[in-house]
């Protein structure tokens, strides 16, 4: 999983997240799922959380790379199906995540 996908900034750093599979040992892979599109900004620095909740399986952040801008940060579960982004602010000690992308 990371961000392999073209962005909308495609000269910059990162891009859309999508998630790829290999049958052959990593001689050749295949895209399974775009995580993001159609995104304002590019996604990068894709991490994967050790030790942690199977369904937590990642998250970043993103931003302009060509300018200063805002930065969201998201998470996802492990095929990259549900991805949720933190709110931008946080009023009280717990807030819920908005699921921006899946069911």
């Amino acid at each position: 999983m990371g961000p392999t996908q073209r962005g909308p900034q495609p000269i910059g750093g990162g891009g859309e997240v999508g998630v790829w599979a290999s049958q052959d040992d990593g001689k050749t892979w295949a895209l399974e799922r775009e995580v993001t599109r159609n995104s304002q900004r590019n996604h990068n620095y894709v991490r994967r959380p050790v030790p942690a909740h199977p369904e937590f399986a990642a998250f970043w952040a993103d931003g302009d790379p060509d300018k200063f801008s805002a930065s969201r940060l998201y998470f996802c579960n492990r095929t990259g199906e549900q991805v949720w982004q933190l709110p931008e602010t946080m009023r009280d000690e717990y807030e819920r995540p908005e699921r921006v992308y899946g069911r």
